[in-house]
């Protein structure tokens, strides 16, 4: 290689980097405001030898003690970064979907297990339309399938067991998080500059709002559901 080519990709390593050193953090707590309803219990009327061995609670609309929205996903919109696929697994434990909700990168393999042994019918759908519908009669069945668009795939099981979902939001870039059950996130590696952030759950529909990144600096975002 001549030495102008040598310069050229030393000078492209040398941004690159200096942009990640740049890069700033976002955390923040999503809360609910008034009094949510509590979880209601699950009645297990389907395969209650494997489904009703623990007692299963609703899981769309999770609010801890200090008012912090659980399972909320949070993402930067418009900060310049490509998409990390990687491999994301849902698992089907006790006859609940598990992680309930997580986000993916856009060409992400999405793996779907069996630990019950009783039979799951996965059922998935990106918006109206659907992706797969998959047996899994056995313990310890496997499916994959790749996550080829951005939006969100909601999973279900059409085996009777009406109460169990999951979902995947799917991104085209990485700044992206699920809230954790005191309502609190982070994003790293965030580019300096001011951008929307959406806040999309599952129940409440979605909110945005901005925050503004300073180099290597932490920025904050909350936000409250009224």
């Amino acid at each position: 290689m001549s030495q102008p080519y040598l310069s050229i990709a030393a000078a492209a390593l040398v941004a690159a980097g200096a942009g990640a050193a740049h890069a700033g953090t976002v955390r923040g707590t999503i809360r609910y405001a008034g009094t949510a309803p509590a979880p209601a219990k699950v009645a297990v009327r389907q395969d209650a030898h494997v489904c009703g061995k623990q007692p299963i609670y609703d899981e769309s609309l999770r609010v801890g003690a200090a008012g912090g929205l659980a399972n909320a996903v949070v993402s930067i919109e418009g900060a310049k970064g490509a998409a990390k696929p990687a491999t994301v697994t849902v698992d089907q434990q006790g006859c609940v979907y598990r992680p309930h909700v997580q986000t993916a990168a856009v060409g992400a393999t999405l793996v779907v297990t069996n630990s019950d042994a009783v039979l799951h019918n996965v059922h998935a759908f990106h918006g109206e339309e659907t992706m797969f519908n998959v047996a899994q009669p056995t313990k310890g069945m496997r499916f994959q399938r790749p996550l080829d668009e951005v939006g969100v795939v909601r999973v279900k099981c059409d085996a009777g067991h009406t109460w169990m979902s999951a979902y995947v939001v799917v991104f085209d870039h990485p700044y992206h998080a699920v809230t954790g059950e005191d309502g609190s996130f982070h994003i790293d590696g965030v580019p300096p500059g001011t951008y929307k952030v959406k806040v999309w759950h599952e129940t409440l529909g979605s909110k945005t709002g901005t925050v503004t990144v300073g180099a290597r600096g932490a920025a904050t975002f909350d936000l409250t559901w009224k």
